[in-house]
């Protein structure tokens, strides 16, 4: 049923969960119903389909499909990066729909596209990880390289994927060539992800404020562990040395993946989040007047609030309605 109303999509995927909550051996349900309402010029119904569809399934198709081999038949003048960028773009919109037991999906890894570099693909499962998006693949398994299964079996970023927090990265910086997205894993650590959109190989240091990390702030620690997770090599970090954390030398369209620890066992890394307000539609900060031709900030606005208790602060992490 690709037309028809938010209500009467509701009322049919409503019914096929009843159907399927019946059955004896219990079944994944996974929802196509959002990607019907994604490229909308009002995406309120969109919004409306992501408020339910956790209570019917387990996964929710949100936007439209990655490039598939024959796709420039209709996507003409988008290549297999933009088409990932675009289904991204989509993703990190919707951080505050996923739980336990539910998951946002921005689409399969096709891994054996001939439009992708390795730097693409590896973005691709990185990304995507960072999500704890599904990671199922669409291509011929008989055909992968050696270092293709390599990154695809890497242990460590499929442990973020899997983390039962199941919480999604969300972004705390962006601009034309960069987007930073951190989050929190179950056991205390904390998630940076560093995507490189730009077209040459670079570093970027992020501030330890960014990644939630403040020196002199109670229960932070002043020492820290961060281990490169595509390399599996770590390091020892003082806050009180640097002023944040450098993502060395990575590749145009590449993405670098760390994972933050407090190195006394035992302990975890305690953070005040952060995050950006920006705008759902458009991506751009809500306090942005510079950019209403569709460009990103390069300045991004953090903000705080005081909790409820009043002795202890914290960032918003996620992005607004």
């Amino acid at each position: 049923m690709p037309t028809g109303t938010e209500a009467e999509y509701r009322e049919v995927y409503g019914k096929w969960h009843e159907i399927l909550s019946k059955l004896e051996t219990p079944m994944v349900f996974s929802e196509s119903a959002p990607a019907y309402f994604a490229e909308a010029a009002n995406l309120t119904n969109w919004y409306k389909v992501m408020s339910w569809v956790p209570e019917f399934g387990q996964l929710a198709r949100h936007s439209r499909d990655t490039l598939v081999w024959n796709s420039t038949l209709y996507w003409p003048d988008i290549t297999g990066w933009d088409s990932i960028l675009f289904n991204y773009g989509q993703e990190v919109r919707l951080g505050r729909f996923q739980r336990p037991g539910y998951f946002n999906d921005p689409d399969f890894l096709n891994v054996d596209h001939f439009d992708y570099t390795i730097h693409e693909r590896r973005s691709h499962f990185a990304l995507w990880a960072s999500f704890s998006a599904p990671l199922i693949l669409s291509t011929d398994v008989l055909s992968l390289t050696d270092e293709e299964v390599k990154y695809l079996t890497n242990p460590d970023i499929i442990a973020i994927d899997q983390d039962p927090l199941v919480q999604q990265a969300s972004l705390v910086s962006q601009s034309a060539d960069w987007d930073v997205l951190t989050k929190s894993l179950h056991n205390g650590d904390r998630l940076l992800t560093v995507l490189n959109k730009g077209s040459a190989t670079a570093d970027l240091t992020v501030p330890w404020s960014h990644i939630g990390l403040t020196t002199g702030t109670p229960h932070i620690p002043s020492k820290l562990s961060v281990k490169d997770l595509w390399t599996g090599r770590s390091q020892g970090f003082e806050l009180k040395r640097s002023k944040g954390f450098t993502a060395k030398s990575v590749p145009p369209h590449g993405t670098a993946i760390f994972r933050i620890s407090n190195p006394a066992p035992g302990f975890s890394v305690q953070t005040v989040p952060t995050g950006v307000i920006f705008n759902t539609y458009s991506l751009s900060c809500l306090t942005d007047a510079s950019s209403r031709g569709g460009h990103y900030m390069d300045q991004v606005h953090h903000i705080r609030l005081p909790d409820l208790e009043g002795s202890r602060r914290r960032y918003i992490q996620q992005p607004g309605r």
